[in-house]
């Protein structure tokens, strides 16, 4: 078989290899958008259950809150309306919900109002339908209620639950009544779930009009049901994902740019092999064929195989000439014949040892132009392995992106939750006197929180500091700041000691410690002051956070300095228990008055990395306690960033400062 032959087989080997390699990419290709689809409709389905699950979670607790309650135990008997108007009316705002219902023990409606306006006339569910989901029988496990139900064009979610004093916690004796809340699923429902989900959420009647034909799309629903588990509607997630599409056009592009590197590597490769092997073969073979050197006589100078064999061939030629010349010049003369005779033997022997390395180069040449393509196929392999491992770790950085995007957003929002509980810097600008919030989270959330409530002649403030920070110690926060918000509203003219008492059984009740190795032994320190406004009286009351006050003296470098100790016991579970203690203290014009958490005090810095402490954290409240507020913030923010240098803030920071 001929060279040029060889050549052409190997071409066309190499041709269908690439082409594999292609389809094997395009296949691999299609499995990865297909698991990416998979993927994405799984975490679509995990956190639309997760957000609604919150949505009923968040409802439920409000009628938990609101169902421990004497005050509303005595209004399923005696109907007051001041306590109507002043209380139950704004649990419609405060929770959020369009209804709001009270039935005695009897089924008879003691209380109904509809967003904000107490109205008697339409009500969307009879008290029978709401009545049979609870058992008012003494010891009975049925106390709440949550379902579904379509009225007309709306569908309502209802929670509800049987009314009980205070001290029946277990909820275990016979109920005063019901007492029922019910949200509208509307427009704001369905984007507050969808903002948790990060889709698109509608509401549908029925499932007709659900697309359901792509299976590429990333859509789910959730049955809403009723409480004989019908289906009544059905939400709608949709979310709009661009990546399959880039990644099918990318695909695409890589494909179309290895067809035309192939097409130009089969036609560089035919053109090299013809150029330095076919053409020189030729031209050899025809020189010995015509026995002339005029043909190569190019290769002459060369230093490669084809020079050394160009070079051997002239020599031979060269050498035929001469012995021929020399078989003529000695026809004559017989021993001079025979010499020469001779010599061409010599020659010939020569000449053959010659030929016999020109196999042996020739043989090698074969052997190298064989090792050269071996080489250029397990290149290619390589090359087409790295490239699917690559796209790969492409794909996985890709989810990696989506999946730390989405829980960012999540603590995004949680922040803008947890901040939006505690009172905003305009109204606290209002309070009657100069105060100053200094407020720095270690995370995006915080386990920190301040507390500040206004009502007559009183003005109630606090700084806490709950177990962790981040999104734990932010949980903690948002539950300890509801119940403060519950436990004022219920007894505005209690003592700060007797507010951390009720708020220490609240926190109990809540996390489940029972006092027995309890596994959550989770709770919060704080400072809690009570301050009269008209006579300057100040109450406090304290949880391992201690009150100081800065009183000016004639010398105003050294004011005097008043320091109130809080009891050494947390809010939560604690080993010894007692009742916090109360202290009074008159405050005089121009005191300064701080609480705080121990987040300054604890941070790691400066030249042998120790804690700020408490000495220089006192002497630096002392230096800016005449500045306004904005100075103070730069000030406590520069002598913070310059003693921490490199190192990482190490917890929540907060500072609640108040001028008489």
């Amino acid at each position: 078989m001929k060279v040029r032959f060889k050549l052409l087989i190997v071409l066309i080997s190499f041709s269908v290899l690439i082409f594999a390699i292609l389809l094997v990419n395009f296949y691999l290709s299609s499995q990865s958008t297909d698991i990416y689809v998979e993927d994405q409709l799984e975490k679509l389905n995990l956190s639309a259950t997760n957000a609604i699950g919150i949505n009923n979670e968040l409802l439920f607790s409000t009628v938990t809150d609101y169902t421990y309650w004497d005050e509303l135990c005595n209004f399923t008997k005696v109907p007051d309306t001041t306590f109507a108007n002043e209380y139950l009316l704004s649990i419609v705002d405060y929770a959020h919900v369009d209804y709001e219902w009270v039935y005695d023990l009897n089924g008879n409606r003691k209380f109904y109002a509809n967003k904000n306006i107490l109205d008697s006339i339409s009500e969307p569910i009879s008290p029978t339908e709401m009545y049979a989901q609870l058992d008012t029988t003494p010891n009975s496990d049925k106390r709440y209620t949550s379902f579904c139900i379509r009225k007309a064009d709306e569908i309502l979610v209802v929670n509800g639950g049987t009314i009980h004093p205070i001290a029946d916690t277990e909820r275990k004796e016979k109920p005063f009544g019901a007492f029922f809340l019910a949200k509208i699923i509307d427009s704001t429902f369905t984007n507050r779930l969808g903002i948790l989900t990060n889709s698109k959420v509608s509401l549908k009647h029925d499932s007709v009009g659900i697309d359901k034909s792509d299976k590429r799309k990333i859509s789910c629903i959730k049955p809403i049901k009723d409480y004989n588990e019908k289906v009544v509607a059905w939400y709608f997630f949709e979310k709009n994902d661009s990546y399959i599409e880039k990644n099918e056009k990318s695909q695409r592009k890589v494909m179309l740019i290895l067809l035309i590197f192939i097409v130009f590597s089969i036609f560089s490769l035919g053109f090299i092999v013809n150029k330095w092997l076919n053409v020189p073969f030729n031209e050899l073979i025809r020189a010995l064929d015509k026995n002339e050197v005029s043909g190569i006589s190019k290769y002459l100078k060369s230093s490669n195989e084809f020079g050394k064999l160009s070079n051997l061939i002239a020599a031979f030629f060269k050498q035929k000439k001469a012995l021929e010349s020399e078989i003529e010049e000695r026809t004559i003369v017989s021993l001079q014949l025979a010499e020469r005779n001779m010599e061409l033997k010599q020659h010939n022997e020569e000449i053959k040892a010659l030929n016999d390395s020109i196999s042996v180069a020739n043989e090698e040449l074969r052997q190298n132009n064989e090792e050269i393509i071996t080489l250029n196929d397990d290149i290619f392999q390589k090359s087409a392995e790295i490239e699917i491992q690559n796209s790969s770790l492409r794909s996985r950085e890709i989810e990696l992106q989506l999946a730390n995007k989405q829980i960012v957003e999540s603590i995004n929002y949680a922040a803008g939750l947890q901040r939006a509980v505690m009172l905003p810097n305009d109204v606290i600008s209002k309070l009657p006197f100069e105060n100053f919030v200094y407020f720095r989270p270690r995370d995006i959330v915080s386990g920190d929180f301040y507390f500040i409530y206004q009502k007559e002649d009183s003005i109630l403030f606090a700084a806490a500091d709950c177990t962790g920070h981040g999104v734990p110690g932010a949980f903690l926060s948002m539950l300890s700041i509801s119940l403060l918000n519950e436990i004022v509203h219920r007894n505005r003219q209690a003592s700060p000691a007797e507010y951390l008492c009720d708020l220490r059984r609240l926190i109990k009740i809540s996390l489940s410690q029972t006092g027995k190795e309890s596994l959550h032994k989770d709770g919060l320190d704080i400072a809690f002051c009570k301050l009269n406004i008209k006579t300057l009286e100040l109450e406090y009351a304290g949880a391992y956070q201690p009150l100081w006050i800065f009183r000016e003296s004639e010398n105003p470098e050294a004011p005097e300095f008043i320091e109130i100790a809080a009891n050494r016991q947390p809010i939560g579970i604690y080993h010894k228990e007692v009742p916090f203690d109360n202290h009074k203290i008159q405050l005089q014009k121009n005191d300064k008055v701080f609480v705080f958490s121990d987040g300054y005090t604890s941070q790691l810095g400066g030249k042998h990395v120790v804690k700020f402490k408490k000495d220089n954290f006192k002497n630096l409240l002392k230096s800016v306690r005449n500045l306004n507020s904005v100075d103070k913030t730069k000030i406590l923010d520069q002598l913070l960033m310059d003693w921490t240098g490199t190192n990482q803030q190490t917890d929540d920071i907060l500072v609640l400062g108040l001028k008489i």
